[in-house]
């Protein structure tokens, strides 16, 4: 049970929620599962997946946005109130001693930041591309800026792979709606690793909700994922 710090909304439906009290905070590209139910109900019975946006000690950061019921119960939780967290979850992303692409669209961005952040402190010498795209409103532009050696380059309204220079890596990272991450995997000309998105029941594997197809047959985005390699993934 982990206690809510903050819970402040950063753009229109987005927002960013601090809570303490996590045992294993998890690292870049994993997840936790919500409860959104009180203790005195079971409604909503299902938790909602949240990807890691920062952690720091006992303290994890989720930026998430507001989709339905279960969301919505989420961001209109207070400072002080309580909250069941199921993770860490899925296997995240491995950090590489290269100089990085990062292209992150909508709340896909959210995973990324911790990855940028990791990646800095690692390997600070190493340069980090960052394409952020958004659909009307931008936001955590300036977390990423502050990062060491890492440009920023976002687009609002358009395609943000149309910006994107290749060039500046050996390794590219992305998150985001599935059309964006098939555009990159086909633009990309070096090796992309993705980090998938899927309605999850339980994050554990056992239900088989949220299996994907891929090349080596179907995988659990939960169990397996949610990071993969861009060929496992987009293979047609």
């Amino acid at each position: 049970m982990a206690v809510i710090l903050e819970n402040k909304k950063i753009a229109s439906g987005i927002f960013m929620m601090k809570v303490q009290g996590v045992s294993d905070c998890g690292k870049e590209g994993q997840f936790f599962m919500l409860s959104v139910n009180s203790p005195l109900s079971t409604d909503p019975l299902l938790k909602r997946p949240i990807s890691i946006y920062d952690s720091e000690g006992d303290t994890v950061t989720f930026v998430y946005r507001v989709v339905g019921r279960g969301t919505e119960i989420l961001a209109n939780m207070k400072e002080g109130d309580t909250l069941d967290l199921l993770g860490p979850l899925g296997n995240g992303f491995t950090l590489y001693d290269e100089d990085v692409i990062i292209i992150g669209g909508g709340i896909g961005i959210a995973p990324l930041y911790k990855l940028a952040r990791e990646h800095a402190l690692k390997f600070p010498d190493k340069k980090r591309t960052v394409y952020l795209g958004f659909t009307d409103e931008t936001f955590l532009l300036g977390e990423f800026s502050a990062l060491s050696n890492t440009e920023v380059v976002y687009d609002v309204g358009g395609f943000v792979t149309d910006k994107v220079d290749f060039s500046k890596g050996t390794l590219v990272y992305t998150c985001g709606p599935e059309p964006m991450m098939r555009a990159v995997h086909k633009l990309s000309p070096i090796k992309t690793i993705v980090s998938t998105e899927s309605r999850m029941a339980c994050g554990v594997g056992a239900c088989l909700g949220c299996t994907i197809k891929t090349i080596n047959g179907n995988r659990r985005v939960c169990k397996d994922g949610p990071v993969f390699l861009g060929d496992e993934v987009f293979y047609e």
